[in-house]
């Protein structure tokens, strides 16, 4: 099983762009678990949770991150 955050990334992203977001959940969890500080693999997960109808999850997922955003500190350390 690879531990590369950017190959969950590119599978979950190209499974969301072919339709199948609830497939696409899996990689882009387990990629922003693998590198929680990438920006766009919060936001593609987001993405894919809303494709899915969990609007609330993806509400809160990008809710978190505008938080995380204002606090560059928290990218550099």
């Amino acid at each position: 099983e690879p531990t590369n955050a950017e190959i969950y990334h590119l599978w979950g992203v190209l499974l969301l762009q072919q339709g199948n977001a609830a497939e696409a959940l899996i990689p882009l969890e387990k990629a922003v678990f693998l590198a929680p500080k990438e920006i766009p693999y919060q936001v593609n997960l987001a993405s894919a949770l809303q494709a899915v109808g969990k609007i609330d999850k993806a509400i809160e997922l990008l809710t978190r991150l505008s938080i995380l955003v204002q606090k560059p500190e928290i990218f550099f350390n």
